[in-house]
């Protein structure tokens, strides 16, 4: 996380927490949102579906869905 910095908490649900957050040495002035996801209290399925999730958004390109750029640990 060292590479970007929080601006704002968008929203909270059961399995984790968006953020708005802003590249650091990133002149171009884009936000980008950050899901945190809250693994403990998820089955072996849930997990599985929101990898499941996650490989298939980091394919796709298309103006009408939100981009996955990358995974931070």
């Amino acid at each position: 996380m060292d590479k970007y910095t929080v601006i704002q908490e968008i929203g909270k649900g059961s399995y984790g927490s968006v953020y708005k957050i802003k590249k650091n040495n990133d002149s171009s002035g884009k936000n980008y949102c950050w899901k945190e996801i809250n693994y403990a209290h998820l089955s072996k399925k849930e997990r599985s579906q929101i990898v499941s999730e996650i490989n298939c958004l980091s394919q796709l390109n298309h103006h009408n869905i939100v981009k996955y750029i990358e995974k931070i640990d």
